[in-house]
């Protein structure tokens, strides 16, 4: 072999491992791009596992804290409606004495005159239930007065203490009815009569 051909030979095997570590480099450089990809693309999944997380826990103490929040709420009311419910609780008793008192404050001097001239006692029942009904604001003014002193805060936008104040007061317009009825000298009303059970609404403390 001349030493051309020698030359030839150890260029061309020159060239060829240049080429060989050239490639290996490049490989080498992509495969370590990869990993690094690789590497964070894993970082970004774990961030984005961990944040979820975070914000589920954030989520979940949120909705634990509105709902301990309601609990309290909804406990604190429920205490303050039986506070109202206990100031509001009259016996027939006291409720006849508070339609005694309203009465006694009021003239029927114009309502034993029409009655004298009803011959009918559905008639006269149904002229005394009216008076009685007329007394409402003051029986519930009467009724207010006591449950004032018996609870000072009572809410009467609270839809229980509406029905229950209306309760009270119907009542006494029963109650009222035989007062009125005796104050002018008539028989006690039948509140079971037919002109009565349209007018006197049944209640908890006012049954026909």
């Amino acid at each position: 072999m001349n030493d051309g051909s020698v030359f030839f030979v150890i260029f061309a095997t020159f060239v060829a491992l240049v080429f060989i570590v050239h490639f290996y480099i490049k490989w080498d450089n992509e495969e370590e791009k990869k990993i690094k990809r690789l590497n964070q693309l894993k970082k970004e999944e774990k961030e984005r596992r961990e944040s979820k997380k975070i914000a589920e826990e954030v989520r979940n103490d949120r909705e634990e804290k509105e709902q301990k929040e309601a609990k309290r709420i909804a406990e604190q009311k429920l205490a303050q409606l039986k506070k109202y419910d206990k100031a509001l609780t009259f016996s027939t008793y006291e409720l006849a004495e508070v339609v005694i008192g309203v009465v006694a404050l009021s003239n029927f001097d114009k309502l034993k005159e029409v009655a004298s001239v009803l011959s009918d006692q559905m008639h006269v029942d149904e002229v005394i239930v009216e008076a009685s009904k007329k007394l409402s604001s003051g029986y519930e003014s009467a009724i207010k007065e006591i449950t004032g002193t018996r609870c000072m805060d009572i809410d009467y936008s609270e839809k229980e203490v509406v029905a229950k104040l209306e309760s009270l007061v119907d009542s006494c317009i029963a109650i009222g009815t035989g007062a009125i009825g005796k104050k002018i000298g008539h028989s006690a009303v039948s509140t079971g009569s037919s002109s009565s059970k349209g007018e006197i609404r049944n209640t908890k403390k006012w049954k026909e």
